[in-house]
């Protein structure tokens, strides 16, 4: 019973994680990765929480290994830290803040005659797949 129940805790954490990063998960899942790994830290994932969980799969961790790895890229630049490479995928947040200032009233995307307008309503597009919206066709 500790056990399915350990498992069945640790699929909560990781259905929470994907609803918070969308398509971006298996990206920043191994940004987080590549942060322990490059820092020594690869032994903490088997450590076993009082739950039962491995310690590697607690939301918490995840997310605080996530953001390292998020600041670092953004201070140092993508190949500070060693591991897969973004696709481009990015959290519904993110999408939802970018779309935000695309959509911000009176820019190209409201104006069809402006030069961006084009620009705008396709980025706008392809940030609506992010954030749940709706799905690509």
């Amino acid at each position: 019973d500790a056990a399915a129940e350990a498992q069945a805790r640790e699929q909560e954490g990781v259905r929470e994680l994907q609803k918070e990063y969308g398509k971006a998960f298996d990206n920043k899942v191994d940004l987080a990765k590549a942060v322990l790994q490059e820092h020594g830290g690869s032994d903490l994932l088997d450590l076993t929480l009082s739950d039962g969980r491995p310690l590697g799969s607690h939301p918490d961790l995840v997310r605080t290994f996530v953001n390292i790895g998020d600041m670092m890229k953004s201070k140092l630049g993508e190949d500070s830290i060693k591991g897969p490479k973004s696709d481009g995928a990015i959290t519904p947040g993110d999408a939802q803040k970018e779309l935000a200032k695309i959509e911000a009233p009176g820019g190209p995307y409201w104006d069809r005659n402006h030069p961006g307008h084009a620009a705008a309503v396709n980025e706008a597009l392809r940030l609506r797949e992010f954030t749940g919206g709706f799905d690509a066709v």
